[in-house]
């Protein structure tokens, strides 16, 4: 279990990596640092589903956690 979840999170911040690399000008947003916490949300949630309700469930519902924390990133 322990190796799944951290291959599911190496994954998810090597997948991120070329999106947190952009560098922006001086004044810049929130992008990079509201997408890290935003993984981190997403696996918490996530793990938090697959303990409660079990396997099936919790890999039924990566998808729709992913698409809705996808959609409240900000910029």
């Amino acid at each position: 279990m322990i190796k799944r979840v951290f291959l599911l999170f190496s994954g998810l911040v090597l997948g991120l990596m070329p999106q947190l690399a952009l560098a922006q000008g001086p004044g810049g947003g929130y992008e990079g640092i509201a997408s890290i916490y935003f993984t981190f949300i997403g696996l918490i949630l996530i793990y938090g589903v697959h303990d409660i309700f079990g396997k099936k469930v919790g890999r039924i519902s990566i998808i729709p956690i992913a698409g809705v924390l996808y959609y409240l990133l900000p910029g």
